[in-house]
């Protein structure tokens, strides 16, 4: 099947925003320059959401004819993104217990539950996997729809204003009912025509990114962060992959623009990148004080794309699927 380039471009955008996300050094509304920062910020907060939609657009299609096929599904899909992530969860493991000497139980279940690090999402994306065959027989319609969004809003308020944050990540943020709303938007998403009026999602998305900077201020005021998900960036998210998805703005797409086939590459690159981007910004960052955002951004992606690019060259295909390259 020939790819859609669009939504490679897509993944693209997306995994430059999960880099930016995690080289911003927090700051304060105190001049026009750190608004500016924080209000690209919080634009970033749909990375997550946008991979989830992306992926529930492209499996969303597939049809299950009986339980044979559904276990085939995830006999083939989830050995490809869980192995690696083990595989990256090994120094993760390794200094918990021999530098820091946490306690073993805590860290195998980290370890084996995706606890590690930003490794929640592909906890995520195994709940998706799992859930995909009941969501299409039973839960693909605009009732449903309404629910879910009705759930996922409750959910990111419990984790934007309470004190469950304090918890590991894996905890508040890997459930997938936390984020659901997503992937189902992306499966629903292709199983229609695409081809609707985006007036009123346009500016939906601006007035609801307004109300995502006031709520970050208001948040940053009251409790010195406010940065990460919280109920306005879902309904942002949600607007913009509605936006992004439609049929009009993807016949806007230019695939020959310089800027579309580097976006394009780095869509094909965004697993290997998410996997290794972490481990890349502390040693870098550990011996090198950066303190322009867009630099530390830079710096990070070109050294993350030279190591993943090296080693495709370098090793065997079996050992690349093993470290998710």
């Amino acid at each position: 099947m020939q790819r859609n380039l669009y939504f490679d471009a897509l993944r693209g955008i997306a995994i430059m925003m999960v880099v930016a996300i995690h080289t911003f050094y927090a700051c304060e509304f105190d001049s026009w320059l750190s608004i500016c920062a924080i209000s690209m910020r919080e634009i970033f907060n749909m990375a997550v959401p946008m991979f989830l939609a992306i992926s529930g657009f492209f499996i969303g299609r597939m049809v299950f004819e009986d339980k044979r096929q559904v276990f085939a599904f995830w006999k083939k899909q989830i050995p490809k993104v869980y192995i690696p992530v083990l595989f990256w969860s090994i120094p993760y493991f390794v200094l918990a217990i021999l530098c820091e000497g946490q306690s073993i139980l805590e860290n195998v279940l980290l370890f084996f539950f995706c606890g590690y690090s930003i490794y929640y999402f592909i906890a995520l994306i195994v709940q998706c996997y799992l859930l995909l065959p009941v969501m299409q027989k039973k839960m693909l319609n605009p009732v449903m729809g309404g629910v879910i969004l009705c759930i996922s809003m409750i959910c990111v308020a419990v984790v934007s204003y309470t004190s469950i944050t304090k918890l590991p990540l894996i905890v508040f943020a890997g459930p997938v009912i936390v984020w659901l709303i997503f992937f189902w938007l992306g499966v629903y998403i292709s199983r229609s025509s695409r081809d609707y009026d985006i007036r009123w999602i346009l500016i939906g998305g601006i007035i609801s990114f307004v109300l995502m900077v006031i709520e970050t201020k208001f948040r940053h005021e009251s409790t010195g962060g406010g940065y990460g998900i919280k109920p306005s960036s879902f309904v942002f998210s949600f607007l913009m992959i509605l936006l992004l998805f439609s049929k009009r703005i993807e016949m806007q797409y230019k695939s020959g623009n310089i800027i579309n086939k580097v976006l394009v590459v780095m869509g094909n690159y965004s697993f290997p990148i998410y996997l290794i981007h972490c481990f890349v910004i502390i040693l870098v960052f550990h011996f090198v004080s950066v303190p322009v955002w867009i630099v530390r951004w830079a710096i990070v992606v070109v050294i993350t794309m030279l190591i993943i690019y090296l080693a495709r060259k370098v090793l065997p295909k079996k050992y690349l699927k093993i470290i998710g390259f």
